[in-house]
C-alpha cells in the first residue's frame, strides 16, 4: 500500500497553506506529496525547487486557500501558519524580512488556526499526524481550536523548552 505524504509549510513569503519556498519535501520513491499556496510567487519558488531536486514527478503544486478544494487524505501534514497577533511586538529584523501575511493572523494571532481547525480532521488518514507550529503563548488556545473532529493534541517544545508545535493525531 502506498502512503501519501503532504508537506505543509508556509514561508516567510506566503500566508497560504502548504508551500515553503525552499520546498523541503520528505518523501520516498513510492510517496507523492502535494502543496497548495495562496501565492503565485511561492508556487513559482516551489516549482523551481522541486524541479531542481528531481521531485517534479512526485509533487503536485496548486494555487488555493489553505486546504480549500483538497479532497485527498494524508498520513502526514506539516504546517507553519501565521500565528502572530497584529499588535504583538516583533524581534529585530523580522518585519524587514518577512511579509505581513506570513506573520500576522488577526488580533489574537489565531485566525489561521481557526480555519485549520475546521479542515484538518477531514485531511488526515486514520493514524495520521499533523504538526502545526504555534506561538510560544498559544498552546492552550491552539489546542482548543485544533483538537476537533476526533483529533487529539499533544505539545512539542523546541530545544529551549518553549511551546513550538501541536502534534495532532487521529485514532488508528
Amino acid at each position: 500500500m502506498k502512503k501519501s505524504l503532504l508537506i505543509v509549510l508556509v514561508t516567510l513569503f506566503v500566508a497560504g497553506f502548504f508551500i515553503y519556498y525552499g520546498c523541503q519535501k520528505i518523501t520516498d520513491a513510492s510517496s507523492r506529496s502535494g502543496s497548495q499556496s495562496a501565492s503565485d510567487a511561492a508556487l513559482a519558488y516551489a516549482r523551481r525547487n522541486v524541479a531542481r531536486l528531481g521531485l517534479a514527478a512526485r509533487a503536485e503544486l496548486r494555487i488555493g486557500d489553505w486546504a480549500d478544494g483538497v479532497a485527498e487524505r494524508f498520513d502526514l501534514i506539516l504546517c507553519n501558519p501565521p500565528y502572530v497577533a497584529t499588535s504583538a511586538p516583533l524581534g529585530p529584523g523580522v518585519a524587514e524580512h518577512e511579509p505581513h501575511e506570513a506573520l500576522f493572523a488577526g488580533e489574537d494571532g489565531l485566525d489561521a488556526l481557526r480555519k485549520l481547525g475546521q479542515q484538518l480532521p477531514r485531511l488526515l488518514e486514520p493514524g495520521g499526524l499533523a504538526a502545526v507550529e504555534i506561538g510560544y503563548d498559544q498552546a492552550s488556545s491552539a489546542a482548543v481550536l485544533l483538537a476537533t473532529g476526533g483529533l487529539t493534541a499533544s505539545l512539542a517544545r523546541d530545544l529551549a523548552g518553549r511551546p513550538r508545535a501541536l502534534l495532532l493525531t487521529t485514532a488508528s
